[in-house]
C-alpha cells in the first residue's frame, strides 16, 4: 500500500489517510493533567498497560493530525521548505502507523505497539533541526528576516511545539 514519499521516508500517504487526518483534526484534543499521569503511573500492571495503550491508539492521531494541520498552517514560504514539507511528511507517516496498528488487546500486540511509538519518538527527535532548515532555506530563498521573525510564525511555531512535547510526553 506504501510507496514513493518524502526523503525520510517510503510510505506514501493517501486521500483517505488525509482524509482520517483531517477528520481527527475537527476533535479535540484530550486534555491531561500531571495529577492523572502520576496517578496512571502508579497503578500500572498489565490491565492499566493496555487500556493505556488503547488510549494512546485513540488519542495520539488526533495530537498528531493537530501537529501537521499547524505545520500546514504556516506560511507558504515556510511551509513549502522542504524540511518542513518532510517534518509534515514524518508527522502523517506517524498517524497512519499509529491508526493501522492492531489494536493492543494481549501483551504481545502492546509490546509491539510500545515498541512502534519508541521509534515514532526517535524519528521525531529532529524536529527541531527540520525548523531551523526551514528557515536556513527561507534565507537562501531570500525571505526578509522581519518576515521570519513575524509573531504569527512565532504563536504557531509555539503552539506546535507544545503539542509535540505533549505528544512526547504520552509515548514515554
Amino acid at each position: 500500500r506504501r510507496g514513493g514519499g518524502s526523503r525520510r521516508s517510503i510510505f506514501s500517504i493517501t486521500s483517505a489517510d488525509h482524509s482520517n487526518i483531517y477528520k481527527q483534526v475537527r476533535t479535540t484534543e484530550t486534555p491531561l493533567s500531571m495529577p492523572d499521569l502520576i496517578q496512571f503511573g502508579r497503578d500500572a500492571n498489565q490491565a492499566t498497560l493496555l487500556a493505556s495503550a488503547q488510549w494512546l491508539q485513540r488519542d495520539l492521531p488526533i495530537r498528531m493530525g493537530h501537529r501537521v494541520q499547524e505545520l500546514q498552517s504556516l506560511p507558504v514560504t515556510m511551509f513549502k521548505t522542504q524540511p518542513v514539507i518532510d517534518l509534515c511528511n514524518l508527522y502523517e507517516e506517524s498517524f497512519v502507523r499509529v491508526t493501522e496498528h492492531e489494536v493492543p488487546k494481549t501483551r504481545e500486540v502492546e509490546e509491539r505497539f510500545s515498541a512502534m511509538l519508541t521509534d515514532i519518538k526517535e524519528k521525531h527527535r529532529m524536529v527541531q533541526a527540520n525548523i531551523a532548515d526551514g528557515f536556513k532555506q527561507m534565507v537562501r530563498n531570500g525571505v526578509p528576516q522581519r518576515f521570519m521573525e513575524h509573531q504569527d510564525i512565532q504563536e504557531k511555531l509555539t503552539k506546535f511545539y507544545t503539542g509535540r512535547i505533549g505528544i512526547r510526553l504520552l509515548i514515554d
